[in-house]
């Protein structure tokens, strides 16, 4: 099925613990466990449900349940051709999610928060082949997020291709977070996101690629330090400032970094500055000047 809206995301090791969850709880009505997104419970109306023969996801419907320390749910024997019809309309299998239902569903489901709509959804296979199958060579860097390769789309677009690494500190809260925040922003001192892909256990954001790299590397390589004169420094100082002030102020939505550092800084072809990485960032409300943070973040 294309899942209901209006689900709740929660985190759970497996499908069986996924179904535990439901079935203890007296007000969950479905669960489902789609590959990359792991468990969606809904407590609420069952709606815009629609039975697609393809990108869609197995739905578990609780139909009516006695609870007790040794009893299991059991399906009411009288209703057993209501049952029969639901279960035509609501539940079908239709084997494995691609990348744009999966991401879709990512975005709605466990933000509750639509993608752009210039948002694009990679296939995982034109990465692959962009990228020389994640050859070494075009790796750009490491990150706390995972490895960044150079890529080049079939029309020619060089793109720069961050993968979720399954062994980063980092999880699918802020992958997600890192979509949605800089999905919704534009300015010329941020890092453009051109799209994702979300297919299987693979997590990747697609961004426009940057010639000269991160700030960092721009300071502390020898090669590119003669190029870094004091107007041009002076220039990228204001530029990052700019960037910041728009986060702050400007956009549609108030946007704290919490993890601004010069590796995070992106240099264009002009040493133009883009800021980038939002796996960190925290949206504020219009009148809200304070927050508090469960952990500590960012470096």
């Amino acid at each position: 099925m294309k899942v209901p809206d209006h689900g709740t995301w929660l985190l759970t090791n497996n499908e069986d613990d996924c179904k535990r969850t439901c079935l203890q709880n007296c007000s969950c009505l479905a669960f489902a466990y789609p590959s990359g997104i792991r468990c969606i419970v809904w407590n609420g109306s069952l709606i815009d449900i629609q039975q697609f023969s393809v990108d869609s996801a197995d739905l578990f419907i609780l139909l009516n349940c006695m609870y007790g320390e040794t009893s299991k749910p059991k399906i009411i024997v009288a209703v057993v051709a209501i049952v029969a019809a639901i279960f035509v309309v609501f539940v079908y299998y239709c084997g494995s999610m691609k990348a744009a239902n999966k991401a879709q569903q990512l975005v709605d489901y466990s933000l509750d928060q639509a993608v752009s709509k210039d948002l694009v959804l990679f296939e995982f296979k034109k990465l692959e082949v962009a990228t020389s199958d994640f050859l070494a060579i075009n790796k750009l860097g490491q990150g706390g997020f995972g490895p960044v390769y150079k890529g080049k789309l079939e029309d020619g677009q060089e793109i720069a291709i961050k993968r979720l690494s399954r062994a980063s500190g980092q999880d699918i809260e802020e992958f997600m977070n890192e979509l949605l925040v800089i999905s919704k922003l534009q300015h010329k001192n941020l890092v453009r996101l051109l799209g994702c892909c979300v297919e299987g256990e693979e997590r990747l954001l697609v961004y426009e690629y940057m010639p000269n790299k991160s700030l960092d590397a721009l300071l502390l390589d020898p090669h590119h330090q003669k190029e870094l004169d004091w107007k041009k420094g002076f220039n990228i100082i204001k530029e990052i400032c700019r960037g910041l002030l728009y986060l702050h102020r400007d956009s549609r939505m108030k946007i704290i970094h919490r993890d601004l550092k010069a590796s995070n800084i992106l240099i264009d072809e002009n040493l133009n500055p883009k800021i980038s990485d939002f796996g960190m960032a925290r949206i504020f409300g219009a009148e809200q000047d304070q927050a508090n943070t469960l952990r500590v973040v960012g470096t």
